[in-house]
Parts: C-alpha cells; structure tokens; sequence
C-alpha cells in the first residue's frame, strides 16, 4: 500500500460511520456506499430471480467488511478492528427485501 493510502486509512478508520462510507482512499477506488448500492441491487435482482434457492456470491474480504460495517453499525468499533481470515464467509438469509445476517465465519477481530 502506497504510503500515502496507508494514512489516508488510518484517517477513514478513525471517522464516524456516516462520514467514513462516503470517502474515497483514491480517486479510482469505490467508497463503500458506492459498493453498497451495488450490492443492494445486484442483491435485489438476484434474490428476485432465484427465490427459495441457496446462491453463492464470492468476493473479497474488504467488501465483507464493509458489508459487515453497514449491517452492525452499533459495533462498529469491533468490525473496524478485525478482518477476514481465507476462506472466511458471510451467510446472508433474504425475505421480503430484507437482508439478514444468518452466519459469520472466520471473522477476526484484532482488539
């Protein structure tokens, strides 16, 4: 990580929640409410068309995390400070265009 990314993260770690998701580490990197909105719809659109079935979604522990961040706010200090080990995993349940955390695996907080 090019230094001056690595104290841009240590500054976004360091803000509020709100304030956090919109910044951006660089101009060509998605801030989290930009994935986030990305998530919802490719999440909308997925659940719509596979109701009643088990779907796999892969993707990288930094999404995880900010997925994570955006579903537990009210421990976002715990979340800020772990990661995700390899073969780590979110299992999501949806319902009625609600998403819901069913399971977390190998999340490590680092406190």
């Amino acid at each position: 990580m090019h230094e001056e990314t690595e104290d841009l993260y240590k500054m976004l770690s360091s803000m509020p929640y709100e304030k956090r998701k919109t910044m951006k580490l660089e101009e060509d990197i998605e801030c989290d409410e930009d994935l986030l909105v990305r998530f919802r719809k490719f999440i909308g659109e997925t659940s719509e068309k596979y109701t009643g079935e088990n779907v796999l979604v892969i993707s990288h522990g930094g999404f995880m995390k900010v997925l994570l961040l955006e579903m537990m706010q009210e421990k976002y200090e715990y979340v800020m400070s772990g990661r995700f080990d390899n073969t780590g995993y979110i299992k999501l349940i949806t319902a009625n265009s609600r998403i819901d955390i069913a399971e977390i695996n190998k999340f490590i907080p680092l406190e």
